[in-house]
């Protein structure tokens, strides 16, 4: 089975920096609601590059430099997640894992500068090994704008991908080297989904314990005990909610380039290795997607209708017919 290295990152504004600082520095002494995170295991995380100060501190000393004013919607730290394939990582030792995440916060230094470097967190507290780091996206001439120092993906972003796998690959000549996304057409699926999925999941087996041995409609008392767990989950299901709805075209987009992958292989019949490795791949991806949205719909089915419309409006969103936002 090939092995890959993953890289996903996000913009982060003012509002979030507080909250991600806390998540990514394990500042909370317990995640109740995170159940992904072992915090008997949090003493094994380590840092590659450690933070000086608290994130919005470093941003403010940061913005005492810069020549240009931000604006009202400024970017102000990329937070991005390296993520290399499980069973490549975990066979290494742990000298030979952070070997490798030092290799790679060697190149993160280098492509986005290492003045801008904020931290580089390696978390062994969770289901795979995987690294944060988190960076100013400043200019050389002193700006903060993420759309140059990060880019989109037909330009600085392609050649990130392009310029990492020649980094790693002269080390790690065992990673394969994924199909451009500039060739596949192939739109990318939000990490959160998956990290949202996977704690809804958590969820819906608490939820389902409790109706199953409870009993949703043996009496009131019964009734309103269950009804005071699923109100505990009512807002973050109604969110997802929206968020299958909106899975629903990614998936037959996957689906579709599937059947096509499938076709061309077997019309030339020749050993193309990279094509199956991605077939595979999205194959996988599209089972997960697959699995954890009719997971969730069944968690969905089992609270009220009116509930789930009482959350949304409550979060401030109206879902019309089609299932967008309006």
């Amino acid at each position: 089975m090939a092995n890959y290295v993953f890289l996903h990152m996000n913009g982060l504004k003012k509002d979030k920096i507080g909250t991600m600082d806390q998540h990514i520095e394990r500042k909370k002494k317990s995640y109740p609601n995170n159940k992904t995170i072992d915090p008997a295991r949090s003493h094994l995380n380590y840092h590659i590059v450690a933070p000086e100060k608290r994130y919005w501190e470093i941003v403010q000393d940061r913005l005492k430099d810069i020549k240009y004013p931000p604006r009202y919607n400024t970017i102000f730290l990329v937070e991005g997640v390296c993520t290399p394939s499980p069973a490549w990582i975990e066979a290494k030792s742990p000298e030979g894992q952070r070997e490798f995440f030092e290799y790679v916060t060697e190149f993160i230094r280098k492509f986005y500068g290492e003045s801008n470097i904020v931290s580089a967190v390696v978390h062994m507290d969770e289901t795979h090994p995987h690294m944060h780091f988190v960076f100013t996206p400043i200019t050389d001439y002193g700006k903060f704008l993420k759309k140059e120092v990060v880019g989109t993906k037909e330009n600085r972003m392609r050649d990130l991908q392009n310029h990492f796998y020649e980094h790693i690959s002269r080390k790690y000549p065992d990673i394969s080297r994924g199909i451009p996304m500039d060739r596949t057409k192939r739109p990318s699926l939000p990490a959160q989904l998956f990290k949202s999925a996977a704690e809804l999941a958590e969820h819906y087996n608490e939820i389902y314990e409790a109706v199953q041995n409870v009993g949703l409609f043996n009496n009131t008392k019964q009734k309103e005990e269950v009804m005071e767990l699923l109100s505990r989950f009512t807002p973050e299901v109604a969110r997802m909610n929206l968020t299958i709805k909106s899975t629903n075209d990614y998936i037959g987009r996957l689906e579709s380039e599937t059947a096509y992958k499938d076709e061309v292989i077997e019309k030339y019949r020749f050993e193309n290795e990279e094509g199956k490795n991605d077939i595979a791949r999205l194959k996988r991806e599209l089972g997960s997607v697959k699995e954890e949205k009719e997971q969730l719909e069944q968690l969905i089915s089992f609270l009220p209708a009116e509930e789930i419309r009482r959350a949304e409006r409550e979060i401030g969103i109206a879902v019309t017919e089609g299932g967008r936002e309006r």
